[in-house]
């Protein structure tokens, strides 16, 4: 089995793992399929301790964690994010981005 299909069933079998992989892949299909497999984070074998441990503590506040050349390489348009946040919006029957704030607000307490 390979990295994606571990965090794939990890993500499954056990929700409340915060998976971050650690990897010396800096492929976009890679990088977008462990994310889509329920990663909460990427990261590069290259990083610092420092590093690594800064993002395990914001994984298990819940942040999503990657590293700076892999965020580099998702560069996305401002009209693609739009589309992103209209689609999560109308899924979850909200009207606009203040009531999605506050229902992740209120998920988290």
């Amino acid at each position: 089995m390979d990295g994606v299909e571990l965090i794939t069933r990890l993500s499954a079998e056990h929700p409340g793992v915060a998976a971050i992989v650690l990897s010396t892949f800096d492929d976009d299909d890679y990088i977008f399929g462990a994310l889509r497999g329920g990663a909460v984070g990427y990261l590069l074998k290259d990083c610092s301790p420092d590093e690594l441990v800064a993002a395990i503590l914001r994984a298990g506040r819940g942040e999503t964690v990657l590293s700076s050349p892999v965020a580099a390489r998702l560069h996305i348009t401002e009209g693609t994010v739009k589309n992103h946040v209209s689609s999560v919006l109308r899924k979850l029957g909200l009207r606009d981005r203040t009531q999605l704030a506050l229902r992740l607000t209120d998920r988290r307490a």
